[in-house]
């Protein structure tokens, strides 16, 4: 897998600013979803969604793999790419290790992302904030499904939406 044209700052967890409002109570709604394996924070624009799952990663004592999605990452190929970096960044040095992803094939490298989270000595949580510039993707979203449904135990997939996510396998609800 090529990584031309990646942008580091999307892996990254974005600072909080200083003159935020820390909200303990969504902080602790989130922080109580801690033993499911997908927890979504579904709310309008500027609600602050970003800002609760910043807070909560900080807090954590789990590794964090962060994807901050955009338009672009409706390609599968783009979304694998960060997805695969951010894992890479688990690792020591990971940064600067090998970046490229075995195999092309797309449920290929999504074994390798959940192998490599599965060999982690601790929980990881991939953060995907967002989350719903991927609802027109269908692959994209076949992919995050199957991925959700096949995580390793020490996983924990947390998303940021502006619309409830599209995956097939989360219980409907009202």
């Amino acid at each position: 897998m090529n990584t031309q044209g990646t942008f580091v700052a999307k892996i990254l967890v974005p600072r909080r600013r200083l003159n935020t409002i820390t909200r303990a109570r969504l902080l602790d709604v989130v922080a109580g979803t801690a033993n499911e394996t997908v927890t979504i924070v579904h709310a309008p624009a500027g609600f602050g969604k970003t800002t609760v799952l910043v807070d909560v990663v900080n807090e954590a004592s789990a590794a964090v793999c962060w994807i901050s999605v955009d338009e672009w990452d409706q390609d599968p190929a783009t979304f694998l790419r960060y997805l695969w970096l951010a894992v890479r960044r688990l690792e020591a040095g990971g940064e600067h290790a090998n970046t490229r992803a075995p195999g092309e094939e797309h449920r290929t490298i999504l074994s390798h992302i959940a192998a490599r989270i599965a060999e982690h000595d601790q929980d990881v949580w991939v953060v995907l904030d967002d989350f719903h510039h991927l609802d027109s993707s269908d692959a994209v979203i076949e992919l995050v499904d199957y991925f959700a449904r096949r995580m390793p135990p020490n996983c924990r997939l947390l998303l940021a939406s502006r619309t409830r996510p599209p995956l097939p396998s989360l219980p409907a609800c009202n």
